[in-house]
């Protein structure tokens, strides 16, 4: 088993500060940021029952019928669609 392991000898100076990862490195922690993606609204949506709000620079989905709000990650036309069809069966027509 030991022919199969490679290992690397030092010459005795084991240095362990090489080996160690910088945490605090700006370049590790950008790469982890989660990107915030902000859906802006489109004219099209409100054949879908729905306009906007402008909320903290960011714009929300408003239902034009119940006018409740909906997270700007609903504002994707999918979304709107099954929302107008779950919430208001009785207003949606065939298209």
């Amino acid at each position: 088993m030991d022919k199969f392991l490679k290992r690397k000898h030092d010459s005795g100076t084991d240095n362990a500060s090489t080996n160690t990862i910088n945490v605090n490195d700006d370049t590790f922690n950008d790469e982890n940021k989660i990107k915030k993606v902000n859906r802006q609204y489109c004219n099209d949506y409100l054949n879908f029952g729905f306009t906007y709000v402008d909320e903290n620079d960011c714009q929300i989905s408003l239902c034009a019928v119940c006018g409740e709000k909906l997270s700007n990650s609903a504002m994707a036309p999918a979304k709107l669609k099954r929302y107008f069809s779950s919430k208001h069966a009785n207003l949606h027509s065939p298209v």
